[in-house]
């Protein structure tokens, strides 16, 4: 059986064409208004980290430099057995240096002093005009505590002075005037608007942090 043909009627379709399809509010953001965003994120940062730190940045480079100074200290020490090398504190005056004793030979660590890096004959450094000691004192940043010296030893074992002067022996241990570190050792800087760091130094790994 042969079905009837029937006609079939193609009706037309409009496809929207992409400007027609572009949407008024999906525009995207301008150059200014991208560089007006970043200026606006770059003050609130800047705001933040002042506002975090408590502007606390003379603080933080005298605890950094006295960390610096301790560890190079530690470093001329090890290795050998001819010198030993610490740092003087003298906290009633917020000051302090690095020294050195020869073997076999007695030296006073408030006294024998070698001028640091960056402190070499500086007078603005100190009120002794020598430049051979750092006082914190001049960006009003005081040392807490009692006067005191910290040696360390051919490995780099951390040592406290028990009195004025020391006469250096090897091995260290044997040295009198000193006593080897078995507590950590705390060394306190405070600003004039109530901060504090604390500078720790580990007993036997003479680890300074």
């Amino acid at each position: 059986m042969i079905l009837p043909y029937k006609k079939t009627t193609l009706i037309p379709v409009k496809i929207p064409s992409l400007k027609m399809m572009h949407v008024k509010n999906n525009r995207g953001f301008t150059m200014i208004e991208i560089i007006a965003i970043l200026i606006l994120l770059g003050i609130i940062s800047a705001v933040a980290v002042v506002t975090i730190s408590g502007n606390q940045n003379e603080l933080i480079s005298q605890s950094d430099a006295l960390i610096s100074y301790i560890k190079y200290a530690q470093a001329k020490s090890m290795g050998t057995t001819a010198r030993v090398f610490g740092i003087g504190i003298d906290a009633s005056h917020e000051r302090y240096w690095m020294f050195s004793c020869n073997s076999s030979g007695t030296c006073t660590w408030q006294d024998t002093k070698e001028l640091l890096p960056g402190a070499r004959l500086n007078p603005a450094f100190d009120d002794t005009g020598t430049g051979d000691q750092i006082q914190t004192s001049k960006v009003n940043v005081d040392i807490a505590g009692s006067d005191t010296a910290i040696v360390f030893d051919k490995i780099g074992r951390p040592f406290q002075a028990t009195t004025g002067s020391i006469t250096y022996v090897d091995p260290l241990p044997d040295t009198a005037g000193l006593t080897q570190l078995s507590t950590a050792f705390a060394i306190t800087l405070n600003d004039n608007k109530g901060h504090s760091k604390i500078i720790t130094i580990i007993p036997e790994t003479g680890f300074i942090q």
